[in-house]
């Protein structure tokens, strides 16, 4: 009886150490007048057997065995911390960047609120913090995102079946949709306006969207090099002039106010008219 008294003196040490609901102290204050005028080991054991009967009751399950409880009591732990995830680290970068370019272009760098693009994105701080340590990330990452949309599918592969002009004519038509979009003027503006404050955005603009739009271009035009369509002494230089006939005047045009964006239409024929000009002045410079 005595053997019996102990294991189950031990076994309400274990739970209690494993439980979630109650503490040694409270439970044994809740008997402990009882136990402490008990005369002999059996009325003890009785009294231990009904204080097993009630933790196992308020537990919520049938007296068994203490690794089973241990093992329930562990997988209730490990439920309730924290929400389960729902979607992956990608998936939740999609979405922040997505909210981190709103809140850009509505409130500027300097006053675009983290906890505003969290609670857009539907995040808590703490991850949008693990996904991008610094606001400079996050904006860098926007301007990415934009120029990779533009020229998804401006791959090598899909320009080599084209004509020299047709090549060139689809390379600045998705140059001058980037530039002359009205999302891409309101990100000009807010470089323009707040990079001697946060010089750090301006090195992002300039790596991010100047220079790898015109590496698209110099590599396009290195390839028709090499296959002798053009003749270039300069590729860089010939990248900076295309660049510029495309986009510099109606850009400057709906930055400061004189029309109020630029039409498709309009951009599909500037970039025709830009690609025959350079064509025909590389051709007959051959």
């Amino acid at each position: 009886m005595a053997r019996k008294g102990l294991f189950l003196a031990l076994r309400l040490v274990s739970v209690l150490s494993v439980g979630p609901r109650y503490t040694i102290r409270s439970v044994l204050t809740r008997f402990s007048s009882r136990l402490e005028t008990l005369p002999t080991w059996t009325e003890t054991f009785d009294q231990f057997r009904k204080l097993d009967i009630f933790l196992n009751y308020d537990y919520g399950a049938p007296t068994g065995t203490l690794e089973l409880k241990m093992h329930q009591n562990a997988q209730v732990e490990k439920r309730s911390r924290g929400r389960p995830q729902v979607r992956s680290d990608e998936e939740t970068r999609s979405v922040i960047i997505d909210a981190a370019n709103d809140q850009f272009k509505k409130a500027g760098y300097a006053s675009a609120s983290i906890h505003a693009i969290a609670q857009t994105a539907g995040v808590s701080t703490k991850t949008l913090y693990r996904l991008f340590p610094a606001k400079a990330d996050l904006f860098s990452d926007v301007i990415s995102t934009k120029i990779s949309r533009y020229f998804l599918g401006l791959d090598s592969q899909s320009l080599s079946g084209l004509s020299l002009q047709e090549g060139l004519e689809r390379l600045l038509a998705a140059y001058g949709r980037l530039t002359l979009s009205s999302e891409t003027i309101i990100i000009t503006r807010l470089v323009l306006s707040e990079s001697d404050r946060f010089p750090e955005i301006a090195s992002v603009f300039y790596e991010q969207a100047i220079k790898r739009t015109s590496k698209a271009m110099e590599d396009w035009l290195t390839r028709q090099v090499e296959l002798k369509a053009v003749r270039l002494d300069d590729v860089p230089l010939a990248t900076g002039m295309l660049r510029g006939m495309m986009a510099m005047e109606p850009q400057r045009a709906v930055m400061l106010g004189q029309v109020s964006d630029i039409s498709d239409d309009e951009i599909i024929a500037r970039a025709r008219a830009c690609a025959h000009l350079f064509v025909d002045g590389c051709i007959r410079g051959k």
